[in-house]
């Protein structure tokens, strides 16, 4: 059950960081026009999904790393080098929300 909790916090914080940054990024570029909440966050959960289906394919896994960054880059407008530092960034700021949400449900998470 401490599984089903985890999961049912992270997805929804991934999803609400990314989000809030890709809001904040289209906003301060030149004639940031951004869409609205509802249409971003569905957007960026479309992404998501399809990285995750490709990424649990055998053998091609590696193309959801494209998929996303791809996504990423057309979502935010940025270049390729900045995409990939936000793309970096977001991923460290998830993987450590998720450590402490280990710790604190008592998940035994990559040995910590």
């Amino acid at each position: 059950m401490k599984y089903v909790a985890f999961f049912g916090i992270v997805i929804p914080f991934q999803l609400l960081l990314v989000v809030s940054v890709l809001r904040v990024i289209r906003r301060r570029r030149p004639g940031g026009e951004t869409d609205s909440w509802l249409l971003l966050t569905g957007k960026v959960f479309l992404l998501m999904l399809a990285a995750d289906i490709v990424g649990i394919i055998p053998g091609i896994g590696l193309a959801a790393v494209v998929i996303w960054l791809v996504g990423l880059m057309r979502l935010s407008g940025l270049d390729v080098l900045s995409t990939f530092i936000v793309s970096f960034t977001l991923g460290v700021v998830n993987f450590a929300a998720m450590v402490i949400l280990a710790r604190y449900l008592e998940i035994s998470f990559l040995g910590t």
